[in-house]
């Protein structure tokens, strides 16, 4: 069974192969000068709600059409600008349609700078992980920032880090000082996919990345080539390291855009056919993907097949960084980037 979706930040719908279930949209803001609106929805129940904004106001509050009620999870101020990042969530325990989410400024919300999403798949009792590590923020240029540097004369590297302690849906958080976004438009952060591309009053200004980490990794967000004020790194575990006797395959899939254009089989058996609906925001580049494949598990040797449809076989549609956990314990892992085309398929072999 698929845990969750992939979403277009324009229509915020998702297929059943990623955590991501919803990205929100801009849209007409009616309470007041100092104020922004997203909206989204989302295909699955129970869902984490989660809304980042950047601002120098020193106070914010949050208004949901569906009637969700969002917590603050923190509020970071850089050191070295006084630009702002808050992270609020709440949970969904229905599939929201045009939710409405308005973040509403004490003052000075003069960058429109605010990204919802939706994420499947995690434990709404103890979203999320619990690692020390967790969240991590950091402010740039600054005592903060290490041996990181960046500033529109020197445009140089900015990161943070953090440990996993689960199979993790990290986000990344940065605010920028009146420039583009982290790395280029075609090559994001390595190991990260763009969500908000900096959707500020300029080109940049703000933007939020995200990957899906396999457990007892560290997780580095490198931002380079941008004035980058500030990050903030953050993760919501999407499986629990109790729930042993849950298989999860995930991995990460190059130009996976087409409708079915993959198959995945697992000792003979089918599992998934992906993507489930078009997702031409795929296309051209690396994407997130998890499956439980719990109910097809065999004791013993474990065959693991992907096919490539027969059409569209123009591009290779790769695979990478491929795990197979059993609760928060490896079980199989291969990082290794290898084609999948029409006329090449993969196999993979592991032992439980």
């Amino acid at each position: 069974m698929a845990t969750v979706a992939i979403a277009l930040p324009r229509t915020a719908q998702a297929d059943s192969s990623s955590a991501l279930d919803g990205v929100g949209y801009s849209t007409t803001c009616q309470d007041g000068n100092y104020c922004a609106a997203q909206l989204f929805n989302t295909t699955q129940s129970d869902d984490v709600v989660v809304l980042i904004v950047e601002s120098k106001s020193n106070s914010t509050s949050v208004i949901d059409s569906s009637g969700l009620s969002f917590a603050l999870r923190l509020s970071y101020v850089s050191t070295t600008d006084g630009l702002r990042l808050w992270e609020y969530y709440a949970v969904a325990s229905s599939p929201l349609s045009n939710d409405n989410v308005t973040v509403v400024e004490q003052c000075c919300f003069a960058k429109d700078g605010m990204q919802v999403l939706a994420v499947h798949g995690a434990d709404t009792n103890a979203i999320f992980d619990s690692n020390p590590s967790v969240p991590a923020t950091v402010s740039c240029p600054g005592p903060n920032c290490g041996n990181c540097y960046a500033s529109w004369m020197n445009p140089g590297m900015c990161s943070a880090s953090i440990h996993t302690s689960a199979l993790d849906f990290v986000i990344a958080s940065t605010a920028i000082n009146d420039a583009g976004r982290c790395g280029t438009s075609s090559s994001p952060p390595p190991g990260f996919t763009n969500i908000s591309p900096g959707n500020g009053t300029f080109n940049g200004e703000f933007e939020v990345d995200y990957a899906v980490s396999n457990p007892q990794t560290n997780v580095a967000f490198k931002c380079s080539g941008t004035d980058a004020m500030a990050i903030v790194l953050d993760a919501i575990a999407l499986s629990s390291p109790t729930n042993a006797g849950t298989y999860t395959l995930s991995w990460q899939g190059y130009d996976w855009d087409g409708l079915g254009e993959e198959n995945l089989t697992l000792n003979g058996q089918l599992l998934a056919s992906l993507p489930t609906v078009d997702s031409p925001q795929n296309g051209g580049t690396w994407t997130p993907f998890l499956l439980d494949i719990t109910s097809l598990v065999t004791s013993g040797t474990n065959t693991l097949t992907f096919t490539h449809a027969n059409w569209d076989c123009n591009t290779s549609d790769s695979v990478m960084t491929l795990q197979v956990t059993n609760g928060s314990t490896a079980v199989y892992s291969n990082s290794t980037s290898r084609p999948l085309t029409c006329t090449q398929s993969l196999i993979y072999t592991f032992t439980v």
